[in-house]
């Protein structure tokens, strides 16, 4: 015996639209809020220095740098062993007449991979400048 009449609910309503447009605010405030920072892809330490600062003229230098493991040398942010890092700077070094390279290494490196950098400079006849080089217009 059923005294009532079951009523059938209707479905509530979402708006989409009305949803959309508050989605899009949010992604526009956060989009405006935040902050985009180049996050460097090696994290050294790098030792203090007296004379770490010198300002030069014409192109920036290629920055090599050598880390405490593998893989030991950097290229700006490329990653790569001493026999591609030696054919990159001879094609940059063909490329550019006044071609350097800043060297900056980890506190904790192998003095012997600093040597290698060094070594290689050399032979290939590069001017090496301190890590923390900065360009006259900065």
């Amino acid at each position: 015996m059923k005294f009532y009449q079951k009523k059938r609910r209707q479905t509530p309503a979402v708006i989409l639209i009305s949803l959309i447009d508050i989605l899009l605010v949010l992604l526009i405030f956060l989009m405006v809020t935040s902050t985009f920072e180049k996050t460097p892809s090696v994290r050294i330490t790098l030792p203090e220095s007296a004379s770490g600062t010198e300002e030069i003229e014409g192109t920036p230098p290629a920055l090599v740098t050598v880390a405490t493991n593998a893989p030991f040398f950097y290229l700006d942010d490329l990653p790569l062993e001493l026999a591609e890092l030696k054919t990159n700077l001879i094609e940059r070094q063909a490329a550019s007449e006044d071609f350097k390279i800043a060297l900056r290494a980890d506190q904790e490196a192998a003095f012997g991979k600093v040597l290698q950098i060094l070594d290689l400079a050399k032979s290939l006849d590069l001017k090496v400048l301190p890590a923390r080089v900065q360009t006259k217009g900065e």
